[in-house]
Parts: structure tokens; sequence; C-alpha cells
């Protein structure tokens, strides 16, 4: 078990789990949807709003809030595409990961993070990432703690 930025990642025999709290507790209340569907479509009613005020300003034929809606609209709908394979369930089985790698920050970069590809109930590829928490007096504790975690599991 190690500290993420959402809450807490157990590395289990037979899968990976991501609490927010220390306890696992009962594996079957655990949700196993992806929630970041409900987020893309916030996204995407976010982005026909914003087209439909590029359409408005464009009839006044105000060309700067013209440019900055579709510009605004282009960026989430781009942001849709690029997210479509991430997600965010907190239940991953060990036998479909696929790939596990740890990037280390870089510099103007915020957190280390483990990139997690695995296939998801549907047979899709899916990738999720655990940020470590980054912290200025710990010195890397929590880094550290998680590659150790990782390491013993053998998924690095």
């Amino acid at each position: 078990m190690f500290k993420t930025t959402q809450g807490f990642c157990h590395i289990l025999a037979e899968c990976i789990v991501f609490t927010r709290s220390k306890e696992i507790g009962d594996l079957k209340k655990l949700t196993t949807e992806n929630t970041i569907t409900k987020l893309l479509i916030v996204y995407g009613v976010l982005a026909l709003f914003l087209f439909y005020n590029s359409y408005t300003v464009y009839i006044a034929q105000n060309w700067l809030f013209f440019g900055l809606y579709t510009i605004g609209g282009l960026y989430l709908i781009y942001m849709i595409v690029r997210s479509i394979k991430y997600s965010n369930t907190p239940i991953i089985e060990r036998d479909h990961i696929k790939n596990v790698t740890y990037k280390p920050i870089k510099q103007f970069m915020r957190r280390n993070y483990f990139e997690i590809d695995f296939e998801d109930k549907n047979g899709k590829i899916k990738t999720r990432f655990i940020t470590i928490p980054r912290s200025f007096n710990n010195k890397g504790k929590h880094t550290k703690k998680a590659l150790i975690a990782m390491k013993r599991a053998k998924l690095i």
C-alpha cells in the first residue's frame, strides 16, 4: 500500500485497488464503472455551448469572440478525443494488466506517476494514471515507497 494524490493504492495478489482511505473494505461494494465518461459528457456539453455561442457572435460579426469560442470548443473536443482511452476505475485485475511504466518528474512537470495499461471488461485497452504526492519536506518518501511496492509486486 502507498499513498496517491487521490487516496491510497493497495496492491493485492489478484488486483490493484484504489481507495480514499487506508482500509480496503468489501471489494464487492466498490464500483467498477468508469466515471471519466461522465466528465467527458460534461466537456461535450460545454463544447456544444461554446460552438453555439461562436455561431451567435459570428452572426453579429464579433470576430474576436467568434475566434475565442471556436478555439475553446475545438480544444475541448481535442481533450475529449485524447481522454477516451483513460480510465479511473477503482479495481484493476492483475491478469488484465498489459504494461506498467514509471514516469519520473521532469523539469516543470507536476508529479511522478505510474501509467498502467490494462484491458477493461469490454476488452478495450485503457490507461490509468497513479500520481504520487509531491512534498518538499519529505524528500521523495512517497515516491520511494511506491517504487518499492511496485517492484515487490513485480509490476515494474
